[in-house]
């Protein structure tokens, strides 16, 4: 708590608390609210919350012997206390920290993921195809790529070694063709 300040009912200072300014009066209006008002207001060290909390007269106040108020009056006074929010601003600037963390880290670990992912789902079959296709056009007909996935690109593989097997085959009726020619 940075302050309190007690109003009487004509709206001066009757006890203050803290670096609280006493002659500082409180307008007519908060002498008149019927709840509580709280709003944030800038501080000597940080924000503060500012609550401003009318004291009801009630009737076994105004009933009871030892006071002397009547019942016609509302309010007996206000309280006007400014509660600091360092603790608070500092916690939420803890979270707030740990949340930019997590999210770094999140992120890091997705990337990582999705790099692994592609690299064992495209790339390495992608380069498997490449090196087929590679020894098949330096006259290797015998070379099969692996068949590893049932995906398109295991269609794709399946589909190469289906036509470098129909090629073999071609190549070996024209070979035993040209034999019989000779």
């Amino acid at each position: 708590i940075a302050s309190v300040r007690l109003f009487n009912p004509a709206g001066s200072v009757r006890i203050a608390t803290g670096r609280s300014p006493v002659d500082t009066p409180l307008d007519a209006k908060a002498m008149q609210l019927a709840s509580p008002v709280s709003r944030i207001v800038p501080g000597a060290n940080g924000r503060l919350l500012n609550v401003v909390r009318p004291i009801p007269n009630e009737a076994s106040c105004s009933n009871a012997t030892c006071h002397a108020h009547p019942a016609s009056q509302k309010v007996l006074g206000v309280i006007d206390a400014h509660l600091s929010l360092a603790e608070v601003d500092a916690q939420i600037a803890e979270h707030q920290s740990m949340l930019a963390r997590f999210s770094v880290t999140a992120i890091a670990l997705l990337c990582a993921v999705s790099l692994l992912f592609i690299w064992r789902v495209v790339y390495r079959p992608v380069q498997a195809l490449q090196q087929g296709t590679a020894r098949v056009a330096s006259g290797d007909l015998l070379y099969r790529i692996p068949e590893s996935s049932r995906d398109e690109l295991g269609d794709l593989a399946h589909s190469f070694n289906h036509m470098t097997g129909q090629l073999h085959e071609a190549r070996e009726e024209i070979t035993a063709w040209t034999h019989t020619l000779e």
